[in-house]
C-alpha cells in the first residue's frame, strides 16, 4: 500500500509539472492575439476638444469599418478583436 501512495504522489506531481510546462510554453503566443485598441481625442484648429465628432476607424486587413462618436470630452475609443475593428 505504501508503494501505491508514493507512486500516486509521483504521478500527480508529473501531471502538474507537465501542465505547468505546457502553460509556460504557450505564454509567448499571447502577444499574437488581436487585442489592440484605438483611442484618441478630436481637436479643432485652436486645440479645443470637439464633442460629438464622428470618427471612422477602418481595419484594412479585414475590410471592416466602424464609426465612433466622441464623448463630451472629445475622446473616442475602440477595442480591436474578432468582433470589433
Amino acid at each position: 500500500m505504501n508503494v501505491f501512495r508514493s507512486g500516486y504522489r509521483i504521478s500527480v506531481f508529473r501531471a502538474f509539472a507537465v501542465g505547468l510546462g505546457l502553460l509556460l510554453c504557450s505564454l509567448p503566443a499571447l502577444p499574437q492575439l488581436n487585442l489592440g485598441r484605438v483611442y484618441g481625442a478630436v481637436t479643432d484648429q485652436s486645440g479645443g476638444l470637439v464633442p460629438g465628432a464622428m470618427v471612422i476607424v477602418t481595419d484594412t486587413a479585414r475590410g471592416v469599418t466602424r464609426t465612433l462618436t466622441t464623448d463630451p470630452a472629445g475622446e473616442y475609443g475602440a477595442q480591436s478583436g474578432p468582433r470589433h475593428v
